[in-house]
């Protein structure tokens, strides 16, 4: 409600024809000092809103390349189709057995391992390191390392041969 016990002074310039009013009070909605110039509060509160503003573009950003990479991905799985390589023992043969004299027994193994790739679009690199074992009932019987070599896409196959080493039984 206005409180009607106010009063506003008025100049008019007679000459001119115009009538200048008083500053406009100001409302409790805006915040201004003396001067009609923002108060250091709204610049703190315009200030937050910018960083504010800014964080939220940053963080719609990085979503907008998380998902773009996500896409990507998810396109490159379906085009490639990737299939895990399959193994499996061609041959094993015992190549040497003995006896020692304090009853322990020693065999050395040969192995034939075939890998196969079941991939249309991607060939496998078995790199150096990699090695093979013959197990049995827990106890590592033999064990030697297997050649680096590549394995083509579209099926292919390839049978690898190693001598393994001694083993005491």
């Amino acid at each position: 409600m206005a409180r009607l016990d106010t009063t506003h002074e008025v100049e008019v310039d007679l000459e001119a024809g115009r009538q200048d009013s008083p500053a406009p009070a100001s409302s409790p909605c805006t915040s201004t000092s003396a001067n009609n110039k923002p108060s250091q509060k709204n610049k703190k509160q315009k200030r937050r809103t910018r960083v504010v503003g800014c964080c939220c573009r940053v963080a719609c950003a990085a979503l907008l390349a998380a998902a773009l990479v996500a896409a990507l991905l998810g396109v490159l799985y379906l085009a490639l189709d990737p299939k895990l390589p399959r193994y499996s023992v061609h041959a094993l043969n015992v190549t040497a057995f003995g006896m020692d004299d304090d009853m322990t027994a020693r065999a050395t193994f040969d192995a034939s391992v075939r890998f196969e790739n079941p991939n249309r679009a991607i060939g496998i690199r078995y790199e150096e390191g990699s090695d093979l074992s013959v197990w049995f009932r827990g106890y590592r019987l033999s064990q030697c390392a297997l050649p680096a070599f590549y394995q083509g896409p579209h099926g292919d196959a390839a049978l690898v041969r190693v001598a393994m080493s001694e083993a005491r039984l």
